[in-house]
């Protein structure tokens, strides 16, 4: 996500660091307890962009496409995808996916996703360079941009372009935020504001089954009780460890720390 500054500003690049339970351990279990900084605010990946949210919103939707761990393009939604001119890339949905609420993901489900992502006061910049979506057949469309562009399909790969249910929002309205309804390996069970969030896998989701029943979402603001955590047990990842306990994290032959260089920039204007 771009975000521009008139001021001076210092750029500082920050160290994503999870925390968890060794990967054996969790892989035994059939569900999984994960420590969120705060509470999300939103499940509607076109009405947010804050951290805690989007640590769910990846669980519960799809894109139409991915990358991999070294930033290279795979296929999500769609099948494949192919330039027709410099302006317009033609993509292809795969068969048998289904949102949540059983209703089979439509070629019209992409482009009233991909409007409101344009729309989007919040996340709008992913798709500044879409001029138009057109439908090809039931399965195929056109994604035709104002400009050659190849920055587009990895825009496409954030979660705020995610595809989204045109008939779950026109019968949610306001509330979609709170009653997502996705494509994704997990689906809303519970949602306890500003305790928990419950997720069950979506057993029939066709290209990434999840490998446990359940993943809870806990908010726990401070740092430390998120390691201890860790350690009686009680939880089994723990995002954003504090630099100040990743130290007691390395020295538990228990746990396991893991950093990511991060692609999103922090800066102070």
């Amino acid at each position: 996500m771009k975000r521009k500054l008139s001021l001076l500003y210092l750029i500082i690049v920050m160290i994503l660091v999870a925390s968890c339970n060794k990967k054996e351990k969790i892989e035994s279990k059939k569900e999984i307890i994960a420590a969120q900084v705060g509470a999300a605010k939103s499940l509607d990946p076109q009405g947010t962009n804050d951290k805690r949210s989007l640590e769910v919103i990846v669980q519960v939707y799809d894109t139409l496409v991915e990358v991999d761990k070294n930033m290279e393009l795979k296929d999500g939604l769609a099948e494949n995808w192919e330039y027709i001119t410099p302006t317009k890339i033609r993509f292809k949905l795969k068969d048998g996916i289904k949102f949540h609420n059983e209703e089979p993901l439509k070629v019209e489900d992409v482009i009233f996703s991909l409007n409101r992502v344009k729309n989007s006061k919040i996340v709008g910049a992913i798709g500044e360079s879409i001029e138009s979506v057109e439908k090809v057949d039931n399965k195929t469309f056109d994604i035709n941009t104002k400009y050659p562009t190849k920055t587009l399909l990895k825009f496409l790969a954030d979660p705020g372009a995610s595809i989204v249910s045109e008939k779950a929002i026109n019968e949610s309205g306001n509330s979609f935020g709170q009653n997502p309804v996705g494509t994704g390996s997990f689906i809303l069970e519970e949602w306890v504001t500003g305790d928990k969030i419950v997720l069950k896998s979506n057993k029939e989701h066709t290209f990434k089954k999840p490998n446990i029943d359940k993943l809870v979402f806990r908010s726990i603001p401070e740092a430390t009780n998120r390691v201890i955590g860790l350690e009686t047990g009680e939880i089994d990842v723990a995002y954003a460890v504090s630099p100040i306990d990743a130290e007691q994290v390395i020295k538990n032959p228990k746990l396991e720390l893991m950093t990511i260089d991060p692609l999103a920039i922090e800066f102070i204007g």
